[in-house]
């Protein structure tokens, strides 16, 4: 192993002036924060999806007859993958849910739809989760 005075010296010798990018790989060089941001834009998104998969089928199989009536139209974080903010929207919108019986549902069930999601994501900690409701498209957040 070199140390890094030698390597230095070395990378001193093989060019004609030393600048700051100097023995940096290509693929590590600094990237500007806009393409940087991508990267974890993708794997926000990539969560988001993953969840709004498993609460998909969280309710589609609940025995609440409440919250089987809903199901997540997105997913999105807020403000970043640690809390996510659920869009929620009714099956049918011939028949919409009451908001307090459904919060009162998203009482109960709060830990089981966390729990499911914890089961569908390979992460550490499961993200916080809010809910909200959209009755023929206006957002109503009920706190969850």
């Amino acid at each position: 192993m070199s140390s890094d005075k030698e390597r230095l010296r070395r990378l001193a010798a093989l060019c004609g002036e030393p600048s700051a990018e100097d023995g940096v790989r290509p693929e590590r060089r600094e990237t500007s924060r806009r393409q940087r941001r991508g990267r974890f834009d993708r794997k926000e998104r990539q969560l988001c999806r993953q969840v709004e998969e498993a609460l998909y089928f969280a309710f589609a199989s609940t025995s609440d007859a409440v919250l089987c009536k809903v199901t997540p139209l997105s997913v999105d974080p807020y403000p970043d993958s640690s809390h996510l903010v659920v869009s929620l929207v009714d099956l049918d919108v011939n028949d919409p849910v009451d908001p307090q019986q459904l919060d009162a549902g998203l009482d109960v069930s709060h830990g089981a739809l966390r729990a499911e999601v914890a089961r569908s994501i390979c992460r550490r900690r499961v993200p916080e989760l809010s809910f909200r409701y959209q009755p023929g498209g206006a957002p109503h957040d009920t706190g969850r």
